[in-house]
């Protein structure tokens, strides 16, 4: 099978037989594998000093993404990572809130 080569395969130099790699990988269950990138947008109302924020953040988040990712679980079925300390402690008790007690009927909004 021929895969065309989208604007994401080109922006990622991935060729055809990377693509079957990862398409492979994707169908088996792990998700890991699976390119993407981040979009950003910039509004011409920001200030340099907010944008210069961001850009910060961005390059921490690359020079120290190898020792971040140990704070953090991957929950494969979801494709999702969650913190480890303190702060997903605080939201679980926070999901305890609008959890039902047994016999007693959800909260609804």
């Amino acid at each position: 099978m021929t895969i065309l080569r989208t604007y994401g395969h080109y922006l990622l130099q991935i060729d055809e037989k990377r693509s079957h790699e990862i398409l492979h990988q994707i169908q088996s269950g792990n998700l890991l594998c699976k390119p993407g990138w981040v979009r950003l947008s910039l509004h011409p109302t920001m200030t340099n000093a907010e944008i210069d924020f961001i850009l910060d953040a961005i390059e921490l988040t690359a020079c120290h993404y190898e020792s971040w990712k140990a704070d953090y679980v991957y929950h494969p079925s979801s494709n999702e990572y969650s913190f480890r300390g303190f702060v997903a402690t605080e939201l679980s008790r926070i999901e305890e809130w609008f959890t039902p007690e047994p016999g007693k009927p959800a909260i609804r909004f």
